[in-house]
């Protein structure tokens, strides 16, 4: 006869460890006993996953930030991550924490509900995962400088998995932070087909692109919405495929290229580079 008394709450913890007695003639076989052992086994449950985290519509990158890298957002970003289990998945038990790295910041939970999740799918009538978005309130916004955020779900065994991300908001005026790069260099539309240009802006803003040719014409105009590619806090790449908004491909020249906020027409940068084909 084998007893097993259960040593580990199986509803709250997703490593469980059931203890074992050998019982013999309705004797237990005690300590004492050369022939006492003790047995145990443990059953690892997946955790809930958390996947695919983005803000705005850039994918957070850990490597990047664990080499030194600054993770630049806005301080109300949008925050999507897909949560997925081998278990039913609580729709309620999806929260977001954030706060600043300095001491002394406040500490703000958000609670992701229902409302706030999307393309959510079943198995066996059970929601196994589900993707969420989430807009940060401006009564909950990120505080300048390092923020420290970490995603939670929990699943219906009450296993809960937290990932953490460290983000960083530039606090001042709105700059473009650095060079303004342009790949390929110099660029050659029949050969390349498209240009990116790339930069890393210190918040979300509504942007004007503008490429210049040598006799001061604007040969293409880019309108950047603010919170987008473009124009969001962070890294940014705008393509270009060399064609102008006269319908025809750029000519061999060098070209200036202007960054302009719409909000006040301030110029943030200005840069150049090649058409050579």
């Amino acid at each position: 006869m084998l007893n097993f008394p259960l040593t580990a709450d199986l509803a709250k913890s997703p490593v469980y460890s059931v203890g074992f007695r050998v019982y013999e003639n309705g004797q237990e076989i005690g300590p004492a006993s050369a022939e006492a052992r003790n047995l145990a086994l443990y059953f690892r449950f997946p955790l809930p996953r958390i996947t695919d985290v983005r803000f705005g519509e850039r994918l957070y990158q850990k490597g990047l930030v664990a080499r030194g890298e600054k993770f630049i957002v806005s301080d109300t970003p949008k925050i999507t991550a897909k949560v997925e289990s081998d278990y039913a998945v609580s729709a309620a038990g999806v929260s977001i924490t954030a706060q600043g790295v300095e001491s002394g910041s406040p500490k703000n939970t958000m609670n992701i509900s229902e409302a706030n999740q999307t393309a959510v799918y079943t198995a066996a009538g059970e929601v196994r995962g589900f993707s969420f978005a989430y807009d940060v309130p401006a009564e909950k916004k990120l505080v300048d400088g390092d923020n420290l955020l970490s995603i939670s779900a929990v699943d219906s065994l009450g296993a809960e998995t937290t990932e953490a991300f460290t983000v960083t908001v530039m606090g001042g005026p709105l700059q473009v932070i650095g060079p303004v790069l342009v790949f390929p260099a110099p660029f050659s539309i029949t050969k390349h087909g498209r240009a990116e240009i790339q930069y890393v802006l210190s918040r979300d803003a509504d942007l004007d692109l503008y490429i210049i040719a040598g006799t001061a014409q604007t040969i293409k105009r880019f309108s950047l919405p603010t919170g987008q590619n473009g124009g969001a806090a962070g890294y940014n790449k705008v393509v270009w495929d060399g064609m102008t908004d006269f319908g025809i491909r750029a000519g061999n020249a060098v070209y200036v290229g202007s960054i302009v906020s719409k909000a006040d027409g301030k110029l943030l940068a200005q840069f150049k580079f090649s058409v050579v084909d």
